[in-house]
């Protein structure tokens, strides 16, 4: 431990050291050195927590001050003897303030602030505020974040106290070496299933095309699992891909997606902070079922002008941040955008034209982009006070168009005739908030925030078919024919919220309001189709509109309660409003978190929650497109629902390794799928009857290894999952348990992360799925013979049988993914080269199956296909930070 020789003096005075020890060990080492006994009831000190001290030339008395007195435990020397007693209750001293980078003057969220002789801490709210109880007496201050120097300080406490706190990042203290940090994430926080990371991961690792992407980073933790090959998003814990929460600054986002769900739309450069909820979801959140993926944007810099350029294969981004009025006012201007349509139309005519040598010529060309941007502008009136205005803007533009021209000479007569069609495609998000925050007192903090959220989604179709020369005037309009069709579907929210984080002293509440009102538009559909009749032109027009509103009103409250030492209970509850149309649900959604912290490296956790959801969306198949709908619950389609029980175990074995071991069991009601043999695109109106309503469950066990420090870090996970359906009205199935379309049996995930140097790192990235899937006729059966029936080549027709739905199952899912980054270092800039292979060793993975008619060895047969979409893909890109 520990103790050192005594001075002499007409008062004794003793050096004594205690690292953390048992309080049971520091009386033995008092004893043994003073030659003093203690005498207290045994219940005195059964959750005292470590005893953490260094005491030089200190007399009996400071010694036992140091140790004692904060913790409430009254002491009487008599004799040879030190009697411990439990003291009166001393006053509740709250200790507030801001948490900010030192260099930019950002705030930092999720920081960790703690008293480690009374062993009471908290952590910063989305503005980097804190408040934090503690007894009247001595505290030893220590704020730290991941990344950065702690701040330490001791106090001595006599009435409420402010404390800003500046840390100033690691990597800037040239020959300071960090030695205490916080306690890992998983560790400090209640929830099991919740996992924060800086973006800095994402950054650094393997890309697709050189775009970082934060949804596919989410896709290599445990219990998480993609759709097809290459998409960006996510199937939690048995869940559908629509049961995902996607917050942007606290708003919701509808399309979380570009170039149908290859790449997600939050821009790595500008996130801040990622909170990702799997299992135990804090009350604050609702409206989902399976996962809240919570994104908060970086402010901008409040001293210096910086910026960022970026240049990749696929997409270019460009980053500004800085001040307006130093330490007053801040901006932040994000903008991307991909270059594909720069060449993708000469390449797409290149490779589909055809000439048949008979006057017939036909090709095809088409374009795609996405662009998106974000903007805001910060306003810290004082360290109470502040004000943000934010915008988010994106769309994906898509353009398909193929043209047909054909010459024909007869007697002596040169007709030409064309079709064209086009199709165009555009959609995206828009969102615009304010949000207000403010320190109202020491105890309590408010954040008011309004804003608009809208998705729209357009298609447009035009076909026209011409004689444009050899005919007479006549002739050419009884042959030319002109349709156009335009397809609309879109949601739009005006969200109002209030959220307040108050300190009780011996707990800690969180409560609030949300209402958002919903204007869905499933279709507003028009076709125009014009044709030349014998005599004069027919126009005929039909157009449909769909407009649905809908209001949704939430109250919730959570409560952070230590009622003894090590243990902490979070329970929590959310009561929610929902009415569309004829129909009105009220749902009450019960939340509860138990955190039990055994020793200083081992915790164990445990959660319920009850989660409901109120909105569908109608998709076709597993890629993100145009046409997708948005709809509410209707009087027969019920809000789904889902209960979830998860615990967990987490140990740090060593101070830079972490074990964790999750399992979870999860119940869902009122479940959707399209009914056997029907289709929900593209009308709206009879979605209802397309679909049955059903029920489901999953359950897994998920473990990983990880190491958050050092040169190597990184962390390998291993998920065993199921995930079933069944719908009793027998549409689906005979009504039978099946397997869920995301169901995979085994998932690894293993990442390693090495820095070499200040100027050099390197990632890689193995993935494994053991398959999810999908819904094959692998069998067929010849038809019942009926006179003219024959399948035209004069054999017997058959007909496809499905055994059950989702009776193939795909074959195994994996990987490798390899990143290397060389940084050069200027006085006023950093340039980065970053050089990736998506799919290093060029497994060719299906996106989807399909069956085929093929004629094998003369017999025609059905034969099932795989169509693969990414080989290996080498990228490069360039980033230069200024």
């Amino acid at each position: 431990m520990l103790f050192a020789a005594t001075a002499g003096g007409q008062e004794r005075r003793y050096d004594l050291a205690f690292p953390g020890v048992p309080v049971e060990q520091a009386i033995a080492g008092i004893e043994r050195e003073s030659g003093m006994h203690f005498s207290y009831p045994s219940s005195l000190l059964s959750h005292f927590p470590v005893v953490t001290g260094d005491f030089r030339q200190a007399t009996l008395r400071q010694v036992l001050d140091g140790i004692f007195a904060s913790r409430g435990i009254r002491y009487k020397i008599q004799g040879e003897y030190i009697i411990l007693g439990r003291g009166k209750r001393r006053r509740t001293i709250v200790v507030s303030g801001t948490v900010r980078d030192a260099e930019s003057r950002e705030t930092l969220i999720g920081a960790t602030v703690h008293d480690p002789l009374s062993r009471t801490g908290t952590t910063t709210n989305e503005h980097g505020f804190y408040s934090l109880s503690l007894e009247e007496g001595t505290a030893r201050l220590v704020i730290s974040f991941v990344g950065y120097t702690p701040f330490e300080t001791t106090l001595a406490l006599t009435r409420d106290t402010v404390i800003h706190a500046e840390l100033l990042p690691s990597i800037a203290l040239k020959g300071v070496t960090v030695t205490s940090e916080a306690l890992p994430a998983w560790i400090q926080s209640v929830q099991p299933g919740q996992v924060q990371f800086p973006v800095k991961i994402v950054n650094g690792l393997p890309a697709l095309l050189g775009e970082s992407d934060v949804l596919k980073t989410l896709q290599l933790l445990p219990g998480v699992k993609t759709g097809n090959e290459g998409l960006a998003g996510l199937y939690v814990r048995g869940g559908n891909a629509d049961e995902n929460l996607y917050l942007m600054d606290g708003i919701p986002i509808y399309n979380p997606s570009h170039l149908m769900g290859f790449f997600s739309t939050f821009n790595s450069n500008v996130v801040k902070r990622v909170d990702f909820y799997k299992g135990s979801f804090p009350a604050r959140y609702g409206g989902r079922l399976s996962s809240v993926v919570d994104t908060r944007l970086k402010e901008g810099n409040m001293q210096e002008v910086h910026g960022n350029l970026s240049v990749g294969l696929l997409a270019s981004k460009f980053d500004l941040e800085g001040p307006l009025e130093r330490d007053k006012t801040s901006f932040q201007l994000s903008v991307r955008r991909t270059y594909m349509d720069l060449f993708l139309p000469s390449l797409l005519r290149k490779l589909t034209t055809e000439e048949n040598g008979t006057g017939r010529v036909n090709y095809s060309t088409g374009r795609y982009h996405f662009t998106d941007m974000n903007a805001k502008v910060t306003r810290v009136f004082s360290e109470r006070e502040q004000l943000s205005l934010g915008v988010y803007w994106g769309e994906d533009y898509m353009n398909y168009s193929n043209r047909t021209r054909v010459e024909n000479t007869l007697d002596g007569s040169t007709t030409l005739s064309t079709d064209e069609r086009n199709w165009e495609w555009r959609w995206g998000n828009l969102i615009a908030l304010l949000e207000h925050g403010v320190r109202v007192n020491e105890r309590l903090y408010g954040r008011y925030l309004l804003s608009y959220n809208r998705y729209v989604s357009t298609i447009n179709v035009k076909i026209d078919s011409t004689l444009s020369s050899g005919v007479t005037r006549e002739l050419q309009q009884r042959l030319s024919n002109r349709s156009r069709v335009r397809y609309h579907s879109g949601i739009e929210d005006v969200i109002a919220k209030v959220h307040f984080d108050y300190n009780a002293s011996r707990h800690v509440a969180r409560f609030g309001a949300e209402a958002i009102y919903h204007t869905f538009t499933p279709e507003v559909s028009n076709f125009t189709h014009l044709a030349a009749g014998e005599i004069d032109t027919l126009q005929r027009e039909v157009e449909m509109k769909n407009r649905v509103r809908g209001v949704e009103a939430s109250l919730f409250i959570e409560e952070e309660i230590t009622p003894v030492d090590r243990l902490r209970v979070d329970p929590g509850a959310r009561l929610t409003l929902f009415r569309s149309g004829g129909a009105t649900y009220l749902s009450a959604e019960p939340r509860l978190s138990v955190h039990y912290a055994a020793t200083d490296r081992l915790s164990l956790k445990a959660s319920y929650a009850a989660m409901s959801q109120y909105i569908h969306l109608l998709a076709f198949g597993g890629v993100s497109l145009p046409s997708d709908l948005w709809v509410p619950v209707t009087e027969r389609v019920r809000p789904m629902r889902s209960r979830q029980l998860a615990g967990g175990i987490y140990y740090r074995f060593r101070p830079d390794w972490e074990l964790s071991a999750e399992g979870y069991y999860k119940t869902m009601k009122n479940q959707i799928e399209c009914v056997d043999g029907a289709t929900i695109l593209p009308a709206y109106r009879d979605w209802e009857e397309n679909v049955a309503i059903g029920r489901g469950d999953a359950r897994g066990v998920e473990l990983q290894v990880q190491r958050q420090k050092g040169a190597t870090t990184g962390w390998i996970n291993y998920t065993l999952a199921w995930a079933n359906r069944w719908f009793p009205g027998k549409e689906i199935n005979q009504g039978k348990r099946f397997p869920a379309r995301n169901d995979s049996r085994h998932g690894i995930n293993a990442v390693v992360m090495h820095r070499f140097s200040d100027a050099l790192d390197a990632s890689v990235a193995w993935v494994y799925n053991s398959g999810a899937r999908a819904t094959i006729a692998l069998e067929t059966y010849n038809a019942p013979l009926i006179d003219d029936l024959s399948d035209g080549d004069g054999g017997v027709p058959t007909i496809p049988h499905v055994e059950y739905r989702n009776n193939y199952k795909l074959p195994p899912y994996h990987r490798l993914d390899v990143g290397l980054n060389y940084h050069r270092h200027r006085r006023h800039h950093t340039s980065t080269w970053s050089f990736s292979v998506y799919n290093l060793y060029s497994r060719m993975n299906p996106f989807f199956v399909y069956m085929s008619g093929e004629e094998v060895d003369g017999v025609k047969k059905n034969v099932l296909r795989e169509a693969s979409l990414f080989p290996a893909i080498p990228s490069i890109s360039y980033a230069i930070t200024f």
